[in-house]
């Protein structure tokens, strides 16, 4: 039982050490908006992603996430909505309700 116990530890153990590896070494790609901020990379990911009859919210943030962006606060959600409205106001990207949901797009 001791022999089966200790390679079960070292897998583990293995397995640590490989997500670490995966967490500390982000590819180039993956880390894109990493160090900017919520707007540019807001208007950035919409010019990515947002040209196909839109983008909500939600699939926004997700996608900057993902490519590295790293949120400041507990208030991330709001702060991305808002950013996202600002940005509708100035004219810099366009919006319109479909159904229960905002999307966003370029601006044409």
């Amino acid at each position: 039982q001791i022999k089966e116990i200790k390679s079960k530890l070292k897998l583990l153990d293995e397995i640590e050490a490989d997500a670490g590896r995966l967490i500390e070494a982000p590819t180039t790609a993956k880390a894109k908006y990493a160090g900017w901020k919520i707007t540019k990379a807001l208007l950035d990911a919409m010019n990515a992603i947002g040209g196909n009859g839109g983008v909500t919210a939600s699939e926004l943030r997700k996608y900057i996430v993902a490519n590295g962006f790293r949120p400041n606060g507990k208030y991330f959600v709001a702060t991305s909505v808002l950013t996202l409205k600002r940005l509708a106001k100035a004219e810099k990207i366009s919006t319109e309700k479909v159904g229960d949901s905002r999307v966003y797009m370029v601006k044409k």
